[in-house]
């Protein structure tokens, strides 16, 4: 769905999808064994970052309202608990709507070290964080489980907190109506059309809580768990977009923070444009970087190439955009978006860059179904053939949190410039238009991220990072008042449990306090 992967905002659950040997090993042999146990988290492409602006609303819930908001803990599966927390649709209106948001947790495993409460959220927008304690055995390591009760909240429109952002049942309709290099001025107008239908489904199915699916707002609902669970101060691990929910919580509420680990950012301060930019430049260079090492590990590597397999991709698109390829039977051929979806799925994790290189020469040869399974895991497709609401909520939020909305002009500039500076993502002739002029209003204005008065956060950048390139993360901790940055050695998006030096760094500022120096690298 190129047209619609970075204009419709498309989130990303990485799952892993197949057991491709030979080079990975190669590719990353110093791998540590949490990594090679640990599952994917839920990440983003974030192209066009929410933009945090000025502005707070005012007389909304605080921790010093007078509230009672507590949690009715039932057993779930396995050692995980299930609660409801039901918060105000609008924060500036208590006594108006409600909605009810899913909390999970799993206890401390040793009572005796417990520390408190470590909330967590995986990324997005889009994704419930309940997977995080769910499986915070094969994300954590025991350190941190014994210290902390692992909790999760589903932030609004997401997971199993209700109302959900529902837009869309069947996506492989719109991958077929996506057409990513329209002809001319009718065919972009016909893309443009497409979207609004889309928005005007999301608005009537979800409902007019909608415009209150904010990061801001979640943020808010952040602190009412806090006080749910009875603690005066909280800590905080996200990665990904929960850099942004986290680094917006802790400049709400700063007297709350007892630590925060924000892992994996995005660039506070940088607009929509900007945005784009800087993640067309990510994933453009971790594609080199495949194509690199593709060439270093010889024949292990099946791209057919004569010194630059980048000419084999480049082949491949032009395939796509003449005539798609079949893919998986009963489901649509691949084209350009399919192709594109799938590239950045790969880039995600240096674990899939085998896959995706038997996924190109496949393709080369006629057979595009492991290109689809790749678009289908970023995608969001069920095992059954259903889809999840991620994309739609991630298509949602991220318009609500933006400062603005570049015009029609600025959209085909910057096009053009893209298909120049990263060209093994962006053909010639493609189209970036935005479904977020559709949306209503939002309920509260983004917050300009400060982190004034909160204790030291620690913030974590991999080098190589696809979807949230380091300088954005540095970003990130410079418009922190008080962070520490450590750089983690790295292609793969989010650094906790990429190496031992990462974990100890994390483990140590959670559980004793203590952030590592300035300028250390794992």
């Amino acid at each position: 769905m190129l047209g619609m992967l970075h204009y419709y905002y498309i989130a990303f659950m990485l799952f892993v999808m197949s057991n491709t040997p030979s080079f990975e090993d190669v590719i990353n042999p110093e791998l540590t064994p949490n990594v090679r146990r640990r599952l994917r988290l839920p990440l983003v492409v974030i192209v066009a970052l929410t933009v945090f602006a000025a502005g707070l609303v005012t007389g909304v819930l605080s921790r010093d309202d007078d509230t009672a908001f507590s949690l009715e803990w039932s057993k779930g599966a396995d050692d995980v608990e299930e609660a409801t927390l039901t918060v105000p649709v609008d924060h500036a209106d208590t006594d108006g709507p409600t909605m009810d948001l899913h909390v999970t947790r799993r206890v401390a495993t040793d009572p005796d070290k417990r520390i408190g409460s470590l909330i967590v959220n995986p990324g997005g927008p889009g994704f419930g964080a309940s997977m995080m304690v769910t499986q915070a055995s094969m994300i954590f390591q025991e350190e941190l489980l014994a210290s902390f009760d692992i909790v999760a909240l589903d932030p609004r429109g997401t997971g199993k907190s209700t109302p959900a952002i529902d837009c869309i049942d069947d996506y492989d309709q719109l991958t077929i109506n996506s057409d990513p290099t329209p002809a001319d001025e009718q065919a972009r107008q016909a893309q443009r059309d497409e979207y609004k239908a889309l928005v005007e489904s999301c608005i009537e199915r979800t409902g007019d809580a909608i415009s209150h699916m904010t990061t801001a707002a979640t943020a808010r609902d952040i602190d009412l768990l806090r006080q749910a669970l009875g603690e005066n101060t909280i800590s905080y691990f996200g990665t990904s977009y929960g850099c942004e929910l986290g680094a917006t919580w802790a400049t709400l509420f700063p007297s709350t923070v007892r630590a925060a680990v924000l892992d994996g950012c995005a660039d506070p301060t940088a607009d929509t444009l900007d945005s784009l930019r800087q993640q067309a430049g990510g994933f453009q260079a971790s594609l080199e970087n495949f194509m690199a090492m593709c060439v270093s590990v010889g024949p292990q590597c099946p791209i057919p190439h004569n010194g630059d397999p980048a000419d084999a991709l480049r082949t491949l698109w032009d395939r796509v955009a003449r005539e798609p390829i079949p893919g998986i039977a009963g489901r649509p051929d691949v084209n350009e978006s399919t192709l594109q979806t799938a590239l950045i799925a790969a880039m995600y994790t240096e674990d899939l860059w085998p896959t995706l290189a038997e996924a190109i020469t496949t393709a080369l040869s006629g057979d595009g179904s492991l290109l689809t399974e790749l678009a289908d895991s970023y995608n969001q497709r069920r095992p059954d053939g259903t889809w999840g609401n991620e994309l739609e909520a991630f298509s949602v939020i991220t318009c609500l949190d933006a400062r603005n909305t570049p015009t029609d002009a600025e959209y085909e500039a910057i096009a053009k410039e893209l298909s120049t500076t990263a060209p093994l993502l962006y053909p010639d002739g493609v189209f970036i238009t935005s479904q977020c002029p559709y949306l209503p209003a939002a309920g509260e204005s983004p917050v300009t991220i400060t982190g004034a008065s909160a204790t030291v956060m620690l913030v974590i950048g991999n080098t190589g990072d696809p979807a949230t390139p380091f300088a954005s993360t540095e970003r990130m901790a410079a418009a922190l008042e008080s962070a520490v940055l450590v750089a983690v050695e790295s292609n793969n998006h989010g650094g906790y449990g990429i190496n031992d030096c990462i974990n100890e760094a994390v483990h140590r500022y959670l559980i004793d306090g203590t952030a590592p120096q300035e300028g250390t690298r794992c």
